[in-house]
């Protein structure tokens, strides 16, 4: 999910008693000693107790000992500090089971329209965002793939579509070239009137939405490989190649070695739950993938019907419960990651495959808004 363009949480600047800091607390987590990490961070309280931080941090240590309402009240007392850290809920690993199906919690949602659905033979792209975010940022990236990676596809996802981002929709189908595009459209419940609950509900809709998109692409042109991107991604070269997708032979597996690859983007500073950046979510065509998009699917519906709703990071939130559920539940799940070389963040000019900035502050990027216009003028 996007930040806000700033700093969130800011770490107190007192000096750190030792045994008892933040960073010896972020240490310890790291090492597994968990208890100790909630010493450390409950020292570094309370020399510090109107640091946000800290107590979203004691909140992610309680989380792992299983202790649920002081994980609560951590987190509570964090957003009660600084609203950034205002969570929708509290999904725990045994919340929901993989076995668990999720339709009855997502056909409670509004129904999807699948206008063109996705048969495609070759990786597919998976795409959510409302129109105002397509018109600005995800013709982008389809254009961006029609040059870097023929062969793809893109599957978008368009929430609350307007006539323009149609028009503009329609034109892509027509301009495109060297990759498929197929896409479903949904409108925005009437209860989603804030801006802040259609900013998360939109951040959340395309997990939640996947294994439906899974499905139709699987009964049209059997099981592909599929990436999960933020619509405002750019791609700058395939993101993987030929070799890195291909299916399983005489001597098993997949040459990637996984079937689920994410973003590590380390325990801290946003927490060990916050850890796997939802910008980049790759799925190999196996069982396994399959039910990890499943359980995230369920736990982000599931939530979403609670009267606490969907909140501030609850995606990367359900990521990391999902990931914890299938390794406890599943021996043979394989988890990867995406090494710098296919995917960067924040970082420009982008000398990776995948370009992804993440950020409000891109509507002020030079060089972004630069390469969007070089790929709308080509379009005509």
């Amino acid at each position: 999910m996007r930040g806000e363009g700033r700093r969130i949480g800011a770490m107190s600047e007192t000096p750190e008693i030792p045994g008892s800091g933040y960073r010896t607390g972020e240490a310890l987590l790291r090492a597994g000693d968990i208890a100790g990490a909630i010493t450390a961070f409950r020292g570094h309280l309370a020399a510090s107790p109107d640091d946000a931080l800290g107590w979203f941090a004691l909140g992610s240590a309680l989380f792992f000992a299983q202790r649920w309402e002081e994980t609560r009240a951590a987190y509570a007392r964090a957003a009660a500090i600084d609203r950034a850290y205002t969570l929708g809920g509290l999904l725990r690993p045994g919340d929901v089971e993989t076995a668990l199906d999720p339709a009855p919690f997502l056909g409670q949602l509004p129904e999807m329209s699948m206008i063109i659905p996705p048969a495609h033979s070759g990786p597919l792209a998976v795409v959510g965002c409302d129109s105002a975010y397509f018109l600005d940022f995800g013709a982008a990236l389809a254009l961006s793939m029609d040059k870097a990676a023929p062969g793809w596809g893109l599957h978008l996802h368009l929430i609350a579509p307007t006539t323009p981002a149609l028009d503009l929709l329609e034109r892509l189908i027509g301009g495109l070239r060297a990759i498929t595009l197929s896409f479903s459209l949904e409108h925005l419940p009437p209860a989603l009137r804030a801006p802040e609950a259609q900013r998360t509900y939109l951040a959340c809709l395309r997990f939640m939405r996947l294994p439906a998109i899974l499905d139709e692409q699987q009964a049209r042109a059997g099981r592909v490989p599929v990436v999960v991107l933020d619509a405002d991604s750019l791609m700058c070269k395939p993101l993987l190649g030929p070799d890195d997708w291909r299916p399983p032979g005489p001597e098993g597996g997949w040459r990637a070695g996984w079937d689920v690859a994410l973003k590590d983007s380390g325990l801290f500073p946003l927490g060990p739950l916050w850890r796997y950046s939802a910008s980049c979510v790759g799925l190999a065509p196996t069982d396994e993938a399959r039910a990890f998009a499943a359980h995230v699917a369920t736990l982000l519906a599931r939530q979403a019907l609670t009267v606490n709703g969907l909140g501030w990071m609850i995606d990367q939130f359900a990521l990391a419960v999902a990931i914890a559920a299938r390794q406890t539940q599943s021996p043979a799940f394989r988890l990867g990651d995406w090494p710098d070389r296919l995917y960067r963040l924040y970082e420009n000019p982008p000398d990776a495959a995948l370009w992804s900035f993440c950020s409000q502050s891109k509507y002020d990027d030079r060089l972004y808004r630069d390469m969007v216009r070089l790929l709308l003028a080509e379009m005509g």
